[in-house]
């Protein structure tokens, strides 16, 4: 497991996606050790959200839900 901000190294994109009228940009921060897409952190750039990662692992994944 590995606490979130603990990925120095990380790089930095900024996308932008449309579906229909839904419009958004956002910056990503992602990390080649993190498996799946590497994504440790996504912040809205035109609308506020943020997600960050807190911890993974490659066995025991449980949902919230």
């Amino acid at each position: 497991m590995a606490p979130a901000g603990a990925f120095n190294g990380c790089y930095k994109t900024r996308s932008k996606a449309q579906w229909g009228p839904w419009k958004s940009e956002a910056d990503g921060w992602s990390h080649p050790v993190v498996p799946i897409n590497g994504l440790v952190r996504t912040k809205g750039v035109d609308k506020k959200f943020d997600m960050e990662l807190v911890a993974y692992g490659l066995t025991g994944a449980a949902s919230e839900f």
